[in-house]
């Protein structure tokens, strides 16, 4: 909430719009399988919920009272909340209305919430499956933080080169959104076949099918991160790897969700070592909107820095 809202736990919990977010997903689950409309309540808590952020950080947001916040903890410079951002924008003369500013944070913050969750999921059953990959992580963790308990920083993350690695491979098996769709504004002609799309039709891209394409990724079900080496992806197509979809219809949030992703696992991973007791390719999967799995994320933690007792 804080990232993308400026509001801080202690201000608001943010429980009752993680709830609709939650519930709205299940109404569209049911949607689709039974073709009804979708009950408003969820919408309406959801909808209640940013018109009161909005309202609450316009109220506390002061252009000129900025220099007081312009440090985080450790002298970094602080950077705005992406509804701060937008409500900056307003104040500086971008044409944009409180509507406009709810869809844009509501993009992030209902795009952003269980696939988030998914990949970072993901990611600590494959690293506990791979106990050699998990090893280079911490010993890059390691280099860049010590022993030292602070907190994660923006800078510390572009030091995060092998865990994006690690990431980015995470998202390519299991992407979080396993399929995305698009309608066609207008007749198609495939390249590689003697037929057409037609105009309006709507076209379905299975990421999932596409990530595991032995064309672009030898040994395309082993979890491998250096898939990711720059010289490696430099050889790919571009549309090979396309879990934040692709184009100018693209998820909007990939580096925040990159951004939160690397924050979450890096701060588990520096205190944890993960286990997990079933094989990458043992996983039940569940493609609903978001790609979980239907035996659940099943891991052990042990702590990687001797506990102290008292």
């Amino acid at each position: 909430m804080e990232t993308a809202m400026g509001v801080k736990k202690k201000q608001r919990t943010g429980y009752d719009y993680a709830m609709a977010v939650m519930k709205s997903i299940d109404d569209i689950k049911e949607e689709q399988k039974n073709d009804q409309k979708k009950k408003p309540m969820e919408n309406e808590i959801k909808n209640n919920e940013n018109d009161k952020n909005i309202a609450y950080t316009k109220l506390h947001y002061v252009r000129d009272d900025l220099d007081d916040i312009d440090e985080n903890d450790i002298g970094e410079k602080r950077r705005l909340a992406f509804l701060e951002m937008m409500i900056d924008l307003k104040k500086n003369g971008e044409k944009m209305t409180d509507k406009e500013i709810w869809e844009e944070v509501n993009t992030i913050m209902f795009e952003g919430h269980d696939t988030t969750a998914a990949g970072s999921s993901f990611t600590l059953c494959a690293l506990g499956n791979h106990q050699d990959i998990q090893a280079r992580v911490h010993e890059e963790l390691d280099t860049i933080f010590g022993d030292s308990d602070r907190q994660c920083t923006f800078q510390d993350t572009l030091e995060m080169k092998y865990l994006e690695r690690v990431i980015l491979e995470s998202l390519r098996l299991f992407p979080p959104v396993p399929l995305i769709a698009r309608k066609l504004n207008e007749d198609v002609q495939i390249i590689t076949g003697d037929y057409i799309l037609p105009k309006d039709a709507t076209i379905v891209i299975p990421q999932f099918i596409v990530h595991r394409a032995e064309k672009y990724y030898p040994n395309p079900t082993v979890f491998n991160p250096d898939n990711f080496l720059p010289e490696k992806m430099q050889q790919r197509h571009y549309y090979a790897f396309i879990p934040f979809s692709a184009g100018p219809r693209s998820c909007v949030g990939r580096k925040y969700a990159m951004l939160k992703l690397k924050v979450l696992l890096s701060t588990i991973l520096r205190n944890y070592r993960v286990i997990s007791n079933v094989a990458d390719d043992n996983f039940v999967l569940q493609a609903d909107i978001i790609l979980k799995r239907h035996d659940g994320f099943k891991i052990k933690l042990e702590p990687r820095k001797p506990v102290s007792r008292t």
